[in-house]
């Protein structure tokens, strides 16, 4: 047997994190011992020969996050969207949203940043892509390795407030809502901390209105849906045949239907357009979104992190309208 164990590179102290390994193999640091890697920086890797008791070999490694992409295939090709172009896309939403629907255009501001930022603990991640051979895919946010995600949540949450502490509340709410129902340590860990978080906020900024808190945070999340749907889904696909989390409406969204107590429902009109019920937003708008059309083909014959070097970027135009119903 071969030990392998890890340190990072900057401690003169002794090797950490030893992991037992088949003499020969090979070791994935992106995907099968990341919860035992730091998500970024420079480890160690020493490797000894038990039966001798010698050290074999030392290497270096730049670590780096397995890219946390939106991920949809087709038949030819994989389109890759990094998640803060996808946010981006929702505050290009959010900024059109019709004021007469909220209670107060108190922190508009604030609320737009988190909106635009609210995965900026992804921008260190988006770098390239790592293949994922289990399911014959690039890695996407919905397989990424929960201990670094929380790790870079908590580091775009702290960018975030450094900017606005309002804005951060509001991102703190976002990614501690994903948790809430875990039974993990690590996760209970993490909305414990947030909520601290959430409590020194809110007592510095003195606030008290909890309902229009409320109401932004689910504006934020109305708004990332709203970008997810577009990302998630083929242009012009049929209702039926959408990604199942819309198809019935977007959750949470009723405060938001002037018409009634329903969830907006979005269905693609064709290629280019999406049809709200009802609109939230003050007219129709023509929305922008990058991404990256990484052809199958490429991939085969130069591998995942040359195909998405080579592939430009290109940029997915979709409008919002109301719908004719």
């Amino acid at each position: 047997m071969t030990f392998l164990t890890f340190r990072p590179a900057s401690l003169p102290i002794t090797p950490i994190f030893p992991l037992l390994v088949p003499e020969g193999s090979y070791f994935d640091l992106y995907f099968d011992y990341w919860d035992r890697i730091p998500p970024f920086g420079v480890v160690e890797l020493y490797e000894f020969d038990l039966s001798y008791n010698h050290l074999l070999r030392m290497r270096r490694y730049k670590t780096r996050g397995v890219m946390e992409l939106i991920v949809r295939e087709t038949e030819r090709a994989f389109i890759m969207i990094t998640q803060h172009d996808h946010a981006n896309l929702s505050g290009q939403l959010a900024s059109m949203f019709r004021t007469t629907l909220l209670a107060d255009d108190k922190f508009k501001d604030d609320v737009l940043l988190a909106i635009y930022e609210h995965d900026r603990g992804h921008i260190r991640l988006d770098d390239t892509p790592i293949w994922n051979d289990r399911i014959n895919a690039p890695f996407s946010f919905m397989d990424y390795p929960l201990l670094p995600k929380l790790t870079h949540y908590k580091l775009g949450l702290d960018e975030v407030e450094a900017q606005s502490p309002y804005a951060g509340l509001l991102c703190s709410l976002h990614f501690s809502s994903f948790f809430l129902d875990s039974g993990q340590a690590d996760c209970i860990e993490f909305v414990q901390t947030e909520t601290e978080r959430q409590e020194k906020i809110a007592e510095a900024l003195k606030l008290d209105d909890r309902k229009l808190i409320d109401q932004h945070f689910r504006l934020l999340q109305l708004c990332d849906d709203l970008s997810l749907y577009v990302c998630l889904n083929e242009p012009g696909v049929s209702k039926e045949r959408e990604h199942p989390w819309y198809r019935g409406g977007f959750a949470r969204s009723e405060l938001f239907n002037e018409q009634g107590h329903k969830p907006l429902m979005a269905i693609w009109r064709n290629e280019k357009e999406i049809a709200l019920n009802p609109s939230p937003l003050e007219h129709d708008v023509v929305t922008a979104l990058r991404l990256k059309k990484v052809e199958k083909s490429l991939i085969r014959q130069k591998g995942i992190e040359q195909a998405y070097k080579e592939t430009e970027w290109t940029v997915q135009e979709t409008a919002f309208c109301a719908s004719e119903e």
